[in-house]
């Protein structure tokens, strides 16, 4: 939902830029409205600019909520799997990345050692080379 909300983003401005128009930059999500009040600005140029506006406006907004829906999902779900939530005290463990590894791990029983657990991820990579390990 991300990258098709950027891809859109990206559209609209490429396509407003042929115009003539320049839309600034968005980083954050507090900018979201921001872009689509420019896009409404821009509509108020020209009637057509303004049905093309209306569409994308609306395809943006659609967008963001959906993203942001499933985002709040994913959060729900970590927040109530106490495994996840252990997981999330890890600097840089995120509600998406805890799930992730409990999804590929599965069943840790099956793995005799906890260092098996990196190999089977492919977090420690072996090269046999002249009798040999790396």
């Amino acid at each position: 939902m991300i990258r098709l909300r950027k891809d859109l983003e990206d559209h609209i401005r490429g396509v407003l830029k042929t115009l003539g128009i320049r839309m600034t930059g968005m980083g954050q999500s507090r900018q979201r409205q921001a872009f689509r009040d420019q896009l409404a600005i821009a509509g108020e140029i020209d009637p057509v600019l303004r049905a093309i506006a209306d569409g994308f406006s609306a395809a943006h907004d659609t967008l963001c909520q959906t993203a942001d829906d499933l985002d709040k999902a994913v959060q729900r779900r970590a927040k109530a799997h106490p495994l996840a939530r252990r997981l999330m005290t890890i600097s840089g463990i995120g509600p998406v990345k805890a799930l992730s590894f409990i999804a590929l791990v599965d069943d840790p029983a099956r793995f005799s050692r906890t260092s098996d657990v990196g190999a089977f991820i492919g977090l420690t990579p072996k090269r046999h080379q002249s009798g040999e390990v790396d």
